[in-house]
């Protein structure tokens, strides 16, 4: 039902997971753990969804947080959960025992961070262009506002779209090298009348080095092949399909009782 990450496992202040598409009760397109309520799916299938990743989490629902992702560079900082959906981010942050935050992924990446000392986690959702626009340096000053920082920010890159499935044209390439000609090495030769393969994690796993996070492990899932139990926005496109699900990523900071 779940992959961990064993760099954040073994941190005993929390809790993680990043979820699979598996052990839910949605039907179609959106089987079977599909968390997003703006996919199309039945909302009382999503609300159960969520009842079931929050049984296993051993947190409460009420007290998980998940914003209204947007693909941007926006994180926020919250110390309540009753503003879950509402609020537009790609990026979360708390330093409140009992909270747990989560993110919705169907082919890009999900992060998960925690400073143990500060006492402070993070979620970020990176696709291309979020990743592009800063979404993880915007996370991680959030963190560092709670009194985190960077060399003791222990990170999770959860599955997401693989190298070898990532096919892009040469408009998407030509941004990238706009931002830093350096980049380049995270693209595949040119072939194919201009296509190249990206490598997501590998971007992002740069990009948390660049802002000072050392100790961080990429699962290297790739989320697009029909053989691995997750939603993939990209196959349900080539499959004709208008939508696909989302699984969900979460980290819970416990309290400290637990």
């Amino acid at each position: 039902m779940k992959e961990l990450s064993s760099f954040l496992k073994s941190i005993k202040t929390i809790k993680h997971g990043f979820y699979t598409n598996k052990g839910g009760v949605s039907k179609g397109n959106f089987s079977s753990l599909n968390c997003s309520p703006f996919t199309g799916d039945d909302p009382k299938n999503v609300d159960e969804n969520l009842s079931r990743v929050c049984s296993d989490q051993k947190c409460e629902k009420n007290k998980l947080y998940i914003a209204r992702q947007t693909h941007g560079n926006t994180a926020v900082t919250i110390s309540s959960p009753e503003e879950s959906f509402k609020k537009k981010a790609d990026g979360i942050v708390t330093n409140v025992s009992g909270i747990s935050i989560g993110i919705l992924t169907a082919d890009c990446a999900p992060i998960l961070m925690v400073d143990p000392y500060a006492k402070v986690i993070g979620a970020a959702h990176a696709g291309w262009k979020g990743a592009l626009g800063g979404i993880i340096d915007s996370t991680v000053e959030k963190m560092m506002a709670l009194g985190a920082r960077p060399n003791r920010i222990i990170a999770g890159i959860g599955p997401c779209i693989g190298s070898n499935s990532y096919e892009i044209g040469s408009d998407l390439f030509d941004k990238f090298i706009l931002e830093n000609k350096e980049n380049d090495r995270f693209f595949s030769k040119n072939y194919n009348g201009g296509k190249r393969k990206f490598n997501l994690s590998k971007y992002v796993l740069a990009n948390l080095h660049t802002v000072g996070i050392r100790e961080v492990e990429a699962l290297e899932i790739d989320t697009f092949p029909s053989s691995t139990p997750f939603f993939s926005h990209r196959k349900a496109q080539e499959n004709g399909e208008i939508d696909s699900g989302r699984q969900i990523s979460i980290i819970s900071l416990l309290l400290a009782k637990d």
